[in-house]
């Protein structure tokens, strides 16, 4: 009997034990719960030094700056900056614009259908191209070697993009975050810069061939009469729009002649030849048309850029004229008359810009006008306006403010 009340009683004994030990348990967990939130109070009531806090964020303030910026953040009943008061302050001043570039982000995603998206897309790598092959061909012209024409053509091509960004905000700039840009950009000035001259070289012999030279190459006035009589229409139009600025008047063919004769030698060689031919491939009805074709497109990239930065509409209008800024960079390092003001890169891309975010603003009062709609709109503007400038030539579009 003694030994079983003894074993009941170290039974209960153990019982007894674990029960103080899972209360004690909880204490402690309750007090360690208690003591965490008291820390977090403390935590928060803590008062914050902002100079300490504008040295720590790499932020140099002067001592009238930071009583500046103390005044206007709110305090307790002390007088003091706490922790909660910093932080709920940090949130009014933050969250409305990390708001606002949240919904503007949304912009820039890619609108329209699948098909329309890979067109822009296309349009935009090839009058990067173009633009860069062209830049080129004007820097060889003017006598660079092989750096100063691909640093000509590159900043041809991507130029004009450079320039909008930076003036919208978007940094880094767009070849930057994607450098197929760049390499397209370079690739395309050193292809052309190599393989430019051997084209009009064949070119050139195949035209020398057809003005029946005589047995060492040289072509005669009247040869040279003949095959302009032969000339295509269209080839013979060209030749005398480019020939129009240096004379003023369409010129004759003797006087065509004599401008490609300009060492007065009384005939014409191959390297003669080449100048012309040059002229007349960059006024080549096919690349003006892929050149109206990329400002559409540089136009609307020019003008939603600044529609995702949220600019008022006149200022994204104005964006896609910035495009034009690869082709005036050309321009003043060739020494050659700008031609943002005298063709009508400038005038298209800017109409083309503004119907584009005028659409835009009727959608937002709620006309339910299609992307691709405001797309064609676009296309027909720039299309238009390049074809009547196409149809006027050698007369410029807009008249110039003094004419003869």
């Amino acid at each position: 009997g003694a030994s079983r009340r003894g074993g009941s009683e170290d039974t209960m004994r153990r019982k007894l034990l674990a029960l103080v030990a899972k209360r004690a348990g909880r204490s402690s967990g309750n007090n360690g719960s208690m003591q965490r939130a008291v820390q977090g109070t403390q935590r928060s009531q803590t008062e914050i030094d902002m100079k300490d806090r504008a040295r720590a964020l790499g932020v140099q303030m002067t001592d009238q700056e930071i009583r500046e910026a103390v005044s206007t953040m709110p305090m307790d009943m002390y007088g003091r900056i706490t922790q909660s008061l910093y932080e709920r302050w940090l949130v009014e001043k933050t969250q409305p614009a990390a708001e606002r570039l949240a919904l503007l982000g949304i912009l820039e995603l890619p609108h329209g259908r699948d098909v329309t998206r890979r067109l822009l897309a296309a349009a935009d790598f090839i009058g990067g191209a173009l633009y860069s092959m062209t830049g080129t061909i004007v820097a060889g012209e003017a006598g660079m070697h092989v750096v100063g024409a691909v640093l000509v053509g590159s900043f041809s091509g991507i130029g004009g993009g450079t320039v909008n960004n930076l003036l919208m905000g978007k940094t880094p700039v767009f070849w930057m975050e994607n450098p197929a840009w760049l390499v397209l950009a370079v690739t395309s000035s050193l292809v052309t810069f190599y393989m430019w001259p051997l084209l009009e070289d064949q070119v050139a012999k195949h035209e020398c061939e057809a003005m029946h030279p005589d047995a060492e190459g040289r072509i005669h006035p009247e040869a040279f009469h003949e095959w302009l009589a032969q000339a295509d229409n269209s080839f013979l139009h060209r030749l005398k729009v480019s020939l129009h600025a240096n004379f003023g008047h369409f010129p004759s063919p003797q006087e065509t002649f004599e401008f490609l004769d300009k060492e007065g030698k009384g005939y014409l060689s191959l390297p003669d030849l080449r100048a012309l031919l040059r002229q007349s491939a960059m006024d080549a009805p096919i690349i003006y048309a892929a050149d109206t074709i990329s400002l559409t497109s540089f136009a609307i990239s020019g003008a939603q850029q600044g529609i995702v930065r949220g600019m008022h509409p006149v200022i994204c209008a104005v964006a896609g004229v910035t495009i034009c800024s690869g082709g005036v960079f050309r321009d003043l390092a060739c020494h050659r008359n700008v031609a943002i003001g005298i063709d009508s890169y400038a005038l298209a891309t800017g109409a083309g810009a503004t119907v584009y975010v005028s659409l835009r603003q009727l959608m937002l009062r709620g006309w339910p006008l299609p992307f691709e709609f405001r797309l064609a709109c676009t296309v027909a503007t720039v299309a238009g306006l390049r074809w009547l400038a196409w149809t006027k030539r050698p007369n410029q579009l807009l008249s110039p403010m003094f004419s003869d």
